[in-house]
């Protein structure tokens, strides 16, 4: 009797790369967002802030800037049905070092911040499932930095006001040379005094910037915050200002004096060279009766000021403000004489 044969074909194993963006740095970054956003939120109700207040502006733009990250990194969650669990901050954190030294990122440097911050930041807090949940009691004593530059804009808007009176403008999205950002308007007798936050470099100074990759753009910088003030004959002062949250017992902040002077450089009209550097001092502005500011200058009349001030001083917040507000009295001649 002969054999049946059945013909089968012949398989082989065939592995199809795909690609998923619910990796372990992806869901940290996830979770990094959400605990921003969080901060932002509480933050916003504990200093019961209104829709019509500029702070709340400023604060709800990052929050909307962060959630669009957000949208970004998990856009291809939309398309699944069933519901997921983020698995523990610790779990991704292990996760994320593994695949590093595995070589299976493509920017370590990056996800190694991300790493270092997740693990000062949320390793000690219950993981969140979503932003805006976490109750306020899930924080300790760390202050965002962009939390801190909000504060810092808030308290500095206060100063001027104070100064100048009420603004006569107050915008979200305005622009300055087209470039967008929240401001406030100050007429002070005809000079018109502007605060800008996280406005680009060019857009301030009205020019574009003197550095530029060979067949490229223009190397791009943004302070954090910026003054600008338009007098009546065209005058024009340009004060920059860097929020640091970071601390230092001599109040040496060698780093970040250079990346002023940077921004100076870079200015197209080479005529910007008033600054300020605000940065985290926990003992408060006045220590054992000194005040925390050193001031640079320059042959040709450039002031750098470096403030030391902690949210929980207010009357030394108050003072360091002034003094930033100082140099647009000393532009504003007329209405220093008038205010003081």
């Amino acid at each position: 009797m002969e054999r049946l044969r059945v013909a089968v074909p012949r398989r082989y194993p065939v592995r199809v790369p795909g690609r998923d963006r619910e990796t372990p740095e992806n869901l940290l970054a996830e979770a990094a967002v959400d605990r921003v956003v969080g901060d932002i939120e509480v933050a916003t109700t504990a200093l019961r802030l209104t829709r019509k207040q500029f702070e709340y502006r400023v604060a709800m733009s990052q929050r909307d800037e962060l959630l669009r990250l957000k949208r970004l990194i998990t856009a291809s969650q939309q398309t699944r049905t069933r519901a997921r669990r983020r698995p523990p901050v610790s779990k991704l954190i292990d996760q994320t070092e593994r695949r590093a030294e595995m070589g299976r990122l493509a920017q370590q440097e990056a996800y190694s911040d991300l790493v270092e911050w997740c693990r000062l930041h949320l390793a000690k807090i219950p993981d969140m499932g979503a932003a805006g949940k976490l109750s306020a009691q899930f924080y300790d004593s760390d202050f965002d930095t962009t939390l801190f530059e909000i504060w810092l804009l808030s308290r500095l808007s206060e100063c001027l006001t104070a100064k100048l009176g009420a603004p006569f403008a107050q915008n979200q999205g305005s622009t300055v040379a087209g470039s967008s950002s929240v401001s406030r308007r100050w007429n002070a007798s005809g000079t018109i005094v502007s605060l800008y936050f996280q406005a680009p470099l060019s857009a301030l100074t009205g020019e574009g910037n003197r550095w530029m990759y060979q067949g490229a753009k223009m190397l791009g910088a943004r302070p954090d915050l910026g003054l600008v003030c338009e007098g009546v004959e065209g005058k024009r002062m340009v004060m920059l200002i860097d929020a640091k949250l970071r601390q230092r017992a001599s109040g040496l902040l060698t780093e970040e004096v250079y990346k002023m002077l940077g921004y100076f450089s870079n200015d197209g009209t080479q005529a910007c060279k008033t600054g300020a550097i605000v940065y985290h001092s926990p003992a408060g502005h006045l220590i054992d009766g000194r005040r925390q500011r050193r001031t640079l200058i320059s042959r040709d009349g450039g002031v750098v000021e470096v403030l030391g001030i902690e949210p929980g001083d207010i009357g030394g917040t108050q003072r360091a403000m002034e003094t930033l507000v100082e140099h647009v009295l000393r532009f504003c001649r007329p209405v220093e004489a008038v205010r003081e």
